[in-house]
């Protein structure tokens, strides 16, 4: 079981950077993506297939804000609410034998956003299946520049008996503004179910530093020309929490080397899911501002 968890770990953290083709990171056109992470261990390759699931979603908006009363399906599927864009993104579903996911958008007003995912994914254990999440639309800014990035993010997680999943910030950064080839990602998990662990080189944390009141155990590695750095909270799952995501930025620029000439280009905050069986993901309170 150690060994199928670390196997889980080399893999989880590899996902957002495989975003729609709207916001492609790594697929401009959106096709077929292939995704290969190695270790001295295990090297795994997730293969991303296109299907198509037709929806009929209804969007009303009222001086409160935006919500929907129905749930999109498909690989590539997405909501814009003008201030966050939510996609479904089945990037890893071809490592899959069987399975669906959908998520629906609740509501939406300003800088805060609630929605659902549900989802049954089997085979291909050791692969992230998707990432649904809402990405923050913003203007790039250097990290040197950055003042606060408040967030809140309250979440529950159903049909978690034999789960395989997590609940994560994800952030991407460059030496240039917008680019989609970047440099650095760093996650910081308040989730982490069923054996599921972030990319590590060695299997071991390189930190436990404490970060708006929880210690977090620090881990690294590569995911392709990317170094990835992921906080995973030492009391996971934490399903209520406050803070200042620049707060991990400025412990990774002062201890970690990291530039603060790079480019903050995408936040975003979602599940990657790799095995379980009708789970719903229910976001109740997100909000996230680049300052």
């Amino acid at each position: 079981m150690k060994q199928a968890a670390f196997a889980i770990a080399v893999i989880a953290a590899g996902v957002a950077n495989a975003q729609s083709p709207a916001y492609g990171q790594c697929s401009g056109g959106g096709g077929t993506t292939t995704r290969t992470t190695t270790t001295a261990r295990t090297t795994t390759t997730s293969r991303v297939t296109t299907t198509t699931r037709s929806t009929t979603t209804r969007t009303t908006t009222s001086a409160t804000g935006v919500s929907t009363s129905a749930d999109f399906c498909g690989q590539w599927d997405s909501r814009d609410t003008g201030t966050f864009i939510l996609y479904n993104n089945l990037w890893g579903s071809g490592a899959a034998t069987s399975g669906s996911q959908c998520t629906g958008l609740d509501y939406a007003s300003g800088n805060t956003i609630r929605w659902h995912t549900t989802w049954s994914w089997q085979g291909g254990p050791y692969n992230v299946k998707s990432f649904a999440n809402a990405n923050l639309k913003f203007t790039p800014k250097q990290l040197s520049a950055l003042t606060t990035i408040p967030t809140t993010m309250t979440y529950t997680y159903a049909n978690t008996n034999g789960m395989v999943a997590n609940v994560a910030y994800d952030l991407f950064t460059a030496s240039t503004s917008g680019s989609s080839s970047s440099n650095y990602e760093i996650m910081i998990w308040l989730g982490a179910y069923g054996g599921a662990g972030p990319i590590s080189s060695s299997g071991s944390t390189i930190a436990t530093p404490t970060i708006d009141g929880i210690t977090w155990k620090l881990y690294t590695g590569p995911n392709g020309s990317m170094t990835v750095y992921s906080f995973v909270a030492s009391n996971a799952p934490v399903t209520n929490w406050s803070g200042d995501l620049n707060n991990f930025l400025k412990y990774l620029t002062t201890n970690q080397g990291v530039s603060r000439s790079q480019y903050l280009n995408t936040v975003q905050a979602g599940t990657e899911p790799f095995l379980g069986t009708n789970a719903r993901f229910t976001v109740t309170n997100f909000s996230v501002a680049v300052n």
